[in-house]
């Protein structure tokens, strides 16, 4: 959602708007832990791998450099071994995600 849109729902529907920006921020997270102990990307609920598919794509990790160096870095480290592997944004969820 674009920004107008995003003041307009906070506006009309408080509690939508809550669980939108608390459900974006859960799936950043997901995505973060997942990078974080690539181990467990094989075994990861279909809902995170999806928020993992969608991180990567995006670049949301690329963000902290500027904020969080460590945080970067250790999230960089994260995504090198992951396409060490062969899993980057689309084949994690050829891989992982039915349908897809």
């Amino acid at each position: 959602m674009k920004p107008k849109q995003l003041r307009a729902l906070a506006r009309r529907d408080p509690q939508a708007f809550r669980k939108l920006i608390h459900g974006a921020r859960a799936r950043e997270l997901a995505a973060r832990h997942l990078l974080l102990h690539p181990d467990q990307v094989s075994s990861a609920a279909p809902a995170d791998l999806a928020a993992l598919q969608n991180y990567l794509a995006e670049g949301g990790w690329r963000s902290l450099y500027g904020h969080d160096r460590r945080m970067y870095r250790l999230l960089r480290a994260g995504v090198e071994q992951l396409q060490r592997a062969g899993w980057t944004g689309t084949k994690v969820a050829a891989k992982f995600l039915p349908g897809v």
